[in-house]
């Protein structure tokens, strides 16, 4: 009898090279990460709280000298988040509705209702009175005329809670002057192919049936956020939208930055606000003055600067290694360098066969810009761009006709979050025919180890404020806020994970081998499964099953007496409460029959 150890080589490779191999790899892989070679258990995540409504895309955050804050931007609403509360501060239209002598309020009340014929408001959002006179206990520039969040609606009337209690009451107050104004309007809240007649290939398609446009989407709204100046915050709903900035108060809401261009995308660097895709043109670089954010217009003595970079398309993203930006388009990369007076910026394209796949699809990661494109992963080092090779290539990023599983038609609503304790990055995408990310691959950044799973995500806090960060999965009805690296468990579930083995040859000769015992080594709180499959072929599907084994803590061995030419191994637990880590598995082996 030979005793041999249990090899499997780390990461998931959903397309071995061959049925039989002498080196195992896994091909079917759930909530499982490694650490070296070794395979161990997901980090888990915990609940959180949350009011939060929409699809959520981009979690920022900030410390304005307080307290700290984080910054929730959905398709529907921006939330402010401070000490587990969620405010909504999304921005006001500077247009108005009147409603003259609108206000109603019973005695001993503190619900304020309008009458606003057709508002078309919803519980939770933001708005501003202006205009309202004094009348009973009210003082109107302190109690009415400021900004509040609805807490009831009818198709008529919408409701906001007052600091003072009326007494007598009242009905038709507030005079003539009174007006109102909404929060700006939701977003879309995933992409979607513009399809109609003139769409398609021209020789391709029945006559009468409209056809998909190549060049005109509907985006998702995905807010950017920068900081500069004091401790102030740009804001940018993207989809060309106006730049705001907030100084970190949630009782006003976020205001337009004078002077500023509307933009696809935003960022903040040397202490000014950089728009792309600016002022509606979608190749448009406007960079604000350096320490001087109402400054855009560009001129001999001023730091401001304006350039449309002619060969690039729509620009939807950029990210920072070092002093080096790097702007995104769908199909292009353009290096950033600030330079000082006279010409202030140096701009060169540095990729032209690639771009991004979404605003999100880049992460900072210690110095260095971590992307995914349309035909692959890359990484940016201040100096050059490397193309990552990993066993997962094609299953993401191949044609569907080949196997590739990314949603193409939502790859905007991919994105990055990094995991500093476990030096790897988490690339999250929509798989099949999900709108939303549901699936993920776990980049190990010094070994290049790619391990797939399924999650449903579609925010992370990207650059975490604590010693942990926040992921969020959002959409028209569900609403969820995690706590990563926090404990073992799916939030308030048992986390269930699983690694499956390719079939091994076990011996080049012509008997089969038996395996007659395995000896677990782990790291290990509570039960996992060990279940084991042979046959004799590598084309058959006569598949023998063995187990599963309960393999506790203490479990010194199992007797399997699995016998064939080929095995694979499958790894799993369901147990609340459990971890693991894996050691070192033998297993002893003696000579068999032929098959």
């Amino acid at each position: 009898m030979t005793r041999r150890a249990v090899k499997v080589k780390p990461g998931t490779h959903p397309t071995p090279d061959s049925t039989a191999l002498s080196a195992v790899q896994y091909v079917d892989t759930d909530k499982v990460f490694f650490r070296g070679d070794k395979l161990c258990k997901y980090p888990g995540w915990s609940s959180q709280a949350t009011t939060f409504t929409g699809a959520a895309r981009s979690i920022a955050s900030f410390n304005n000298g307080t307290y700290n804050i984080w910054l929730i931007g959905t398709h529907k609403r921006l939330y402010a988040r401070i000490n587990g509360t969620d405010t909504n501060i999304t921005p006001l239209l500077t247009t108005t509705t009147a409603i003259a002598n609108s206000i109603d309020i019973a005695n001993g009340s503190t619900n304020m209702v309008f009458n606003a014929v057709g508002h078309l408001q919803a519980v939770g959002d933001r708005v501003k009175i202006a205009g309202a006179a004094n009348f009973d206990v009210y003082t109107a520039a302190t109690h009415i005329n400021i900004e509040h969040i609805i807490t009831a609606v009818t198709a008529n009337t919408f409701t906001v809670v007052v600091a003072v209690a009326a007494n007598p009451g009242a009905t038709s107050a507030g005079g003539a002057g009174t007006t109102y104004a909404k929060q700006i309007a939701a977003g879309d809240i995933s992409q979607a192919d513009l399809i109609g007649f003139g769409g398609g290939d021209y020789d391709e398609g029945d006559y009468d049936e409209g056809g998909v446009f190549t060049t005109a989407f509907a985006y998702p709204r995905i807010w950017s956020f920068g900081r500069y100046g004091d401790g102030s915050v740009a804001i940018c709903p993207g989809g060309n939208g106006i730049i705001y900035g907030w100084s970190g108060s949630t009782t006003v809401a976020p205001v337009k930055i004078t002077n500023s261009p509307t933009a696809l995308w935003i960022s903040t660097r040397n202490n000014a606000i950089k728009a792309r895709g600016a002022g509606s043109v979608k190749n448009m670089i406007n960079i604000s003055g350096v320490g001087a954010v109402t400054a855009w217009t560009p001129g001999p003595t001023t730091t401001s600067y304006a350039d449309d970079w002619e060969e690039a398309g729509r620009m939807i993203s950029d990210a920072y290694a070092g002093n080096i930006g790097l702007i995104f388009t769908e199909n292009m990369v353009i290096a950033e360098e600030y330079v000082d007076l006279p010409k202030l910026y140096r701009h060169e394209t540095i990729m032209r066969s690639d771009g991004i796949l979404g605003p999100m699809a880049r992460i900072e990661i210690e110095g260095q810009i971590l992307w995914a494109g349309n035909h692959g992963f890359y990484l940016f080092n201040g100096e050059g761009i490397e193309k990552i090779k990993t066993s997962v290539q094609d299953y993401i990023f191949a044609s569907s006709d080949r196997g590739g599983n990314l949603n193409r038609s939502q790859r905007y609503n991919c994105f990055w979050e990094y995991d500093p304790a476990n030096a790897q990055a988490v690339f999250h995408f929509p798989a099949g025919v999900s709108s939303e990310p549901n699936e993920y691959c776990i980049l190990h950044m010094p070994t290049r180890t790619a391990t797939l799973g399924t999650r449903s995500l579609t925010a992370a806090e990207q650059i975490p404020l604590e010693s942990y960060r926040l992921t969020a999965y959002g959409d028209n009805t569900t609403h969820e806020l995690y706590r990563e690296n926090s404990g073992v468990e799916a939030g308030s579930s048992a986390m269930s994970w699983h690694a499956e083995s390719h079939w091994r040859l076990m011996t080049d000769g012509g008997l089969s081998q038996e395996i007659m015992e395995i000896y677990p080594d782990a790291t290990q709180t509570g039960d996992i499964t060990l279940t084991m499959y042979a046959k004799d072929y590598a084309r058959s599907t006569d598949t023998r099953t063995y187990g599963p084994y309960t393999i506790s803590p203490t479990t010194e061995r199992i007797c399997p007496q699995v016998d064939g030419h080929l095995v694979k191994y499958r790894w799993a637990s369901t147990v609340e409460g459990g971890d693991y880590r894996e050691g070192s598995w033998m297993e002893d082996v003696q000579p068999g029959t032929e098959p």
